[in-house]
């Protein structure tokens, strides 16, 4: 069963792993737009139900994630590194 607005709703492609799709389209959409758009996407995800039957594990399963996270950073020399300009010559 599918989403009653079609499955491109939110942004073409929901099936391929596209990460940017999360963040501001600089050039073509206003901050109110996206933050309509972002709303809507927090509104569609179910990962762990909804309602009476929302899973008893979500509050867990969200600690364990913030704990791996924050092991991993500990861990690991991890930064940011803005992409290089390609030469078009």
């Amino acid at each position: 069963m599918g989403h009653p607005l079609g499955k491109d709703y939110l942004r073409p492609g929901p099936e391929s792993f596209r990460p940017e799709r999360w963040l501001r389209d600089v050039d073509g959409e206003t901050e109110e737009g996206y933050q309509t758009r972002l709303t809507a996407m927090k509104h569609a995800d179910l990962m762990f139900g909804a309602g009476k039957r929302v899973c008893l594990e979500r509050n867990i399963s969200i600690m364990e994630t913030y704990k791996a996270m924050a092991t991993l950073f500990l861990t690991f020399d991890v930064s940011y590194s803005l992409p290089q300009p390609r030469d078009r010559s």
